[in-house]
């Protein structure tokens, strides 16, 4: 209900534009059907633009904004509260306007049903007399019919007639059908009323400019219209002779007509419609997909690349070879990446780091480690030399590790601690940077590590912000507090 008020605003807005400067160029101008043309158009024209949206697409721009998305919150729940002033205003509006509607309904019922109750005769081009003996009824016409009082037909008045068939020659039964929907869905707006007011006047100075132009004389239709002008009023919906309109038609028969250049002024529909559409208009921001693992290797063909398999250098066709099932992700760093994140491959164009369904959280971190290290290992120790052994970190444990206050809790810290760098706006760089690190048995963050690069200045800020988290809840295993491997994915969005 909300976005129709808001559409039919909208409407009401431009409605108001359009006829404020119809009102000031063309009302008093004697090209009635050209007016008659405006008004209708507009009307239509206020309720269709706002439903035209033209969609630019373009590139993400750099802003200051930043937004940050972990993996595994739930969604925030939507409370909903009781009715308020909006659904107050809601159910006015529709109720006044079904109100509305339902009186035109019974007055189109009406007048259907005091035609049917007419003596008719049907002309040889199509119109119908009704003919009526209810005493004081003034000529009208609906549609095809033209109603008659019992003595206008038995000594007809040929200039009556010919009034009223110009009516139905012009269709503007239908022009009144159309302004009674308009005035019911935007019954709030004062402008409608007085476009419907105004389109009525126009309807009989068109129908008066067809008797001049058969001959009549104008002298003699002038007084026969202050004559039936004295009778009572048609139904509403009908197109008939009254007073409210007596004084312009005198006045318009009597006008000189407008020169042929004023008709340009009827552009001034086109800018209200350009601007409009500008008001209306939206921007997409277009980000670029990530590419799947095929796409992946495939951005890395052609150039010097070093291969990388669960923390271990190989070749190109043992990846290759590789079934597709039993990998897990496939990271490319190319040019500066690669260098900045793998010393050790600087004279590499790009480094493919594939990571296998079966890897542990000490492969993991082996992956992640310096290409400089990864080759180091490759080399013989001293047989004397002991390592001392690394304490198991596990992946999953009873009770995993918990922020401060849970996982909303770590979003809200994220999203208030996170800072888009000056040098990746400037970039337009963006994306989402997966950080890996260890929540030690005593809470502490340890070994914060870059598992997924987007950025060198985001990749930092991600980094930053992790390493400045409080100590956590730290997970259990069977009763007793262990290291457990964690990740948190931290998305940089321009807006």
């Amino acid at each position: 209900m909300t976005q129709f008020l808001i559409y039919d605003l909208k409407a009401a807005l431009l409605t108001a534009v359009f006829y404020v400067f119809w009102r000031l160029l063309l009302s008093k101008d004697t090209f009635h059907s050209l007016n008659r043309m405006v008004l209708l158009s507009t009307a239509v024209l206020s309720f269709v633009l706002p439903l035209c949206v033209i969609t630019v697409h373009r590139p993400a721009p750099v802003t200051g904004q930043t937004a940050v998305y972990v993996d595994g919150l739930r969604p925030l729940g939507v409370v909903e509260g009781g009715a308020g002033w909006g659904t107050t205003v809601a159910v006015l509006f529709f109720a006044v306007m079904g109100l509305r509607l339902l009186y035109v309904a019974v007055s189109y019922w009406k007048l259907h049903r005091f035609i049917a109750s007419c003596e008719r005769f049907t002309q040889a081009d199509g119109t119908i007399l009704a003919v009526t003996d209810r005493a004081g009824i003034s000529p009208f016409s609906w549609m095809k019919t033209v109603v008659l009082p019992r003595s206008d037909y038995e000594q007809p008045d040929m200039a009556v007639i010919t009034h009223e068939k110009g009516h139905m020659r012009r269709g503007h039964s239908w022009d009144v059908l159309l302004m009674e929907v308009v005035c019911a869905v935007e019954w709030f707006n004062p402008v409608v009323w007085m476009m419907r007011q105004d389109l009525r006047a126009i309807h009989e100075f068109e129908a008066d400019e067809d008797v001049i132009e058969k001959g009549f004389n104008a002298h003699e239709y002038l007084d026969m219209l202050v004559m039936k002008a004295s009778a009572c009023g048609a139904y509403s919906m009908a197109n008939g002779i009254t007073n409210s309109t007596l004084k312009q038609r005198i006045q318009m028969m009597m006008k000189q007509k407008s020169y042929r250049w004023s008709r340009a002024k009827v552009l001034y529909v086109i800018p209200i419609a350009a601007l409009s559409l500008a008001c209306t208009s939206r921007t997409v921001n277009d980000t670029q997909p990530e590419a799947d693992a095929t796409e992946q290797l495939a951005a890395a063909d052609g150039e010097e690349t070093i291969y990388i398999v669960d923390g271990q250098v190989t070749d190109r066709e043992t990846v290759e070879q590789m079934d597709p099932q039993t990998i897990k992700s496939v990271d490319v760093f190319k040019n500066e990446q690669a260098k900045a994140n793998f010393p050790g491959g600087k004279d590499a164009d790009a480094v493919v780091v594939v990571r296998t369904q079966g890897v542990t959280a000490a492969d993991s971190r082996k992956e992640e480690e310096p290409l400089a290290d990864v080759m180091e290992t490759k080399q013989e120790e001293p047989a004397a030399v002991s390592q001392p052994k690394e304490e198991r970190v596990f992946d999953v444990v009873d009770e995993m590790p918990v922020f401060p206050g849970g996982d909303l809790a770590l979003m809200d810290y994220l999203n208030a601690n996170a800072v888009y760098p000056k040098a990746a706006q400037e970039r337009g760089a963006s994306g989402r940077v997966l950080v890996s690190f260890v929540v030690e048995k005593d809470g502490s963050i340890d070994k914060v590590r870059v598992v997924r690069p987007v950025d060198p200045a985001l990749d930092a800020e991600a980094v930053r912000i992790v390493r400045m988290m409080p100590n956590w809840q730290p997970g259990r295993q069977a009763g007793r507090p262990v290291a457990v491997q964690y990740s948190v994915p931290v998305m940089f969005r321009l807006q």
